[in-house]
């Protein structure tokens, strides 16, 4: 079915690859039903995403976090002069707030001191109906009908049909040599390791309260346990890529961890890959690992759906008064304690417990069986319907709102539809050229020449998008975002 208001150009915000493996889906989808669609991130090609979207004027904004809808909203009344004002929809990308109990979500998240950073939000779509039950309680100018479950899009991939093993290496660019060699994933968990610099702090601080009504003593305990955390993990890291050296430690920092402290850590260690937040995404990296590494992270979920064994690394760790950082083991999901196979408290036990694993010894794996707890939720508690169409249905939910909504009709005067296509097209590649070139085609005879190796290629069904993320020198990784919403719907179809 085609939509009336089928020019209406809709711009998705991803700020990592996991972003987008998670809401290509949900493009894709959107494009079928004939809306024009593109990404975006922190810059467009070479320009601030601010300063695009006042300029260009996406008519809808599908963003991330609950607080954006706001702050946009803020930043195009002082800078449009109220001229500009898209629908928000928001596909939340954190899925915590499914996973805590009742009793941590009152301690850690109380109502935000902003009143109105729902006002500007005119769809929430989340996973079930605990979800929507949370998001309604912390952001009172949410209303109930303006939050509508629909499954997790960025599980969807897990319902389709992907490659082997084998091939998703290559794939992702690993060298024939290494195919056969075992690869262990470790997931940094350290998000706000970073954020020890004053200035960082105080804003993470005043947003936390101000927009999540999260209390400043958790977020100040949560960044000094997680810089303890992060010093834990390069330990560990190195001591098991010299336990086992015949094994491709991939360590993917958190996206919003600074990587140059672990390229400077890891530095000549030929086994451990740093993997780039920009260059693949946490599921790429699921499907190739034989075994997961990590503490108390949503990447349990991946892995638990993919049937990568798990292992729950949770060091001991104290302040500098020898007590425990209680608050911020809470703000960590117990839930997530379940999912993991074995559960280690020291760096030793974890080279011991990985040694064996890779070694296919299981003498010791007993002894590091995890305990079931009564914290954890089983999985089917935490990520809603698994049948590979909550993309279908988020889409179906925005076209719906679109179909109705006033708004659309007043904006569709304002710019050409013809210029919707070309604007929107002209985003999408910049991720591939990292530059925004809204009304310029390039066609020179190498790019003509290469177009045509391309299709010949495609024809022939050989692999054309081969990225080399393990390359730690580049500083951005291109994407071709055509392709992955082409890739999904290939396998959707499947």
């Amino acid at each position: 079915m085609r939509h009336q208001f089928r020019n209406i150009w809709i711009s998705i915000e991803v700020q990592t690859r996991n972003d987008l493996r998670a809401l290509v889906g949900v493009g894709a989808e959107l494009r079928e039903l004939g809306f024009v669609v593109s990404f975006h991130s922190g810059k467009i090609g070479h320009i601030p995403v601010r300063n695009w979207m006042a300029e260009y004027r996406p008519d809808v904004l599908v963003l991330r976090g609950m607080s954006w809808g706001f702050r946009y909203m803020s930043y195009f009344d002082a800078n449009t002069g109220g001229e500009y004002r898209p629908l928000i929809i928001i596909i939340p990308a954190e899925f915590t707030y499914s996973v805590f109990s009742p009793e941590i979500r009152k301690e850690l998240h109380r109502k935000p001191t902003n009143r109105e950073v729902g006002s500007s939000i005119d769809l929430v779509l989340c996973i079930h109906q605990e979800e929507k039950q949370f998001i309604t309680d912390t952001w009172s100018s949410i209303s109930d009908s303006t939050v509508i479950p629909v499954g997790l899009p960025a599980f969807d991939r897990f319902a389709h049909q992907q490659p082997s093993k084998e091939d998703s290496k290559r794939i992702i660019g690993i060298p024939e040599a290494d195919i056969a060699r075992n690869i262990v994933l470790i997931a940094s968990r350290s998000a706000t390791a970073d954020y020890e610099n004053e200035e960082r702090h105080l804003n993470m601080l005043r947003r936390a309260k101000e927009f999540m009504g999260t209390p400043p003593e958790y977020v100040k305990q949560v960044i000094q346990f997680h810089v303890l955390l992060s010093i834990c993990f390069i330990s560990a890291t190195k001591e098991l890529a010299k336990n086992c050296p015949d094994t491709i430690f991939c360590f993917k920092p958190h996206p919003a961890e600074n990587e140059n402290r672990y390229q400077e850590a890891f530095a000549g260690i030929e086994n451990i890959r740093i993997i780039k937040s920009s260059g693949v995404s946490m599921t790429d990296l699921i499907l190739i690992a034989d075994l997961l590494i990590g503490y108390r992270c949503g990447s349990f979920l991946e892995a638990s759906i993919a049937n990568v064994p798990i292992v729950n690394f949770k060091p001991e760790l104290v302040d500098d008064t020898g007590n425990k950082f209680e608050l911020a083991y809470k703000a960590h999901p117990q839930s997530f304690d379940n999912l993991a196979r074995w559960t280690v408290n020291h760096p030793r036990q974890l080279v011991d417990l990985c040694s064996k694993y890779v070694s296919l010894d299981e003498s010791g794996f007993k002894e590091y069986r995890t305990v079931i707890s009564s914290g954890g939720l089983k999985l089917e508690n935490m990520i809603g319907l698994l049948d590979g169409k909550s993309s279908q249905r988020a889409a179906g939910e925005i076209a719906k709102l679109l179909d109705q909504s006033s708004r659309c009709r007043d904006n569709q005067s304002n710019i050409r539809n013809k210029d919707r296509l070309f604007l929107a097209k002209a985003t999408n590649r910049a991720y591939l050229t990292g530059y925004f070139q809204p009304y310029r085609i390039r066609t020179n005879a190498f790019s003509s020449i290469r177009h045509i190796i391309l299709i010949l290629l495609k024809r022939l069904k050989k692999n054309v998008r081969k990225v080399f993320y393990f390359k730690s020198s580049d500083s951005t990784n291109p994407i071709n975002v055509e392709d992955e919403m082409q890739a999904y719907l290939n396998n959707r179809r499947m």
